[in-house]
């Protein structure tokens, strides 16, 4: 029986986007809506969940939201930095190795200090505390 019920809501609804477009049915689902919430006594249920509970839930989610963002904020510098120190390690393997190899092989066919040496490494900076950070202006 409720599959026959929700059968025929469905007909009901595909006829009625047909005849009427989409627009008419929403405009006419919400009106039946609102009717039947206020013969039952929803809408008083409704006006109370907007007043008491709405702004609570509004509240806490926005909290949430901002922790989360918060952190993935500082996840993403912590990889950031991590990321720089990495590359920077890498550069000063690479670059002894080079230097290794240049004065290896400029010893042996005497060839010492002519190759010009290779520049330093990037500087790895931290990033600032998320309080030194510009606030955006309201």
């Amino acid at each position: 029986m409720r599959r026959l019920v929700h059968l025929l809501i469905l007909v009901v609804i595909v006829i009625g986007i047909r005849l009427a477009g989409p627009y008419e049915l929403e405009r006419g689902l919400a009106e039946s809506t609102s009717w039947i919430a206020e013969k039952t006594g929803i809408a008083r249920a409704r006006e109370a969940w907007a007043a008491d509970i709405q702004p609570w839930l509004a509240r806490a989610m926005r909290s949430v939201s901002d922790s989360v963002a918060r952190g993935l904020t500082s996840a993403s510098d912590r990889a950031e930095s991590r990321t720089r120190s990495a590359w920077a390690s890498v550069w000063n393997w690479v670059k002894a190795a080079v230097d290794f190899m240049t004065e290896a092989v400029g010893s042996l066919f005497g060839l010492e200090d002519r190759a010009p040496p290779l520049s330093p490494a990037p500087t790895v900076s931290e990033p600032e505390a998320p309080d030194a950070r510009p606030q955006p202006s309201k």
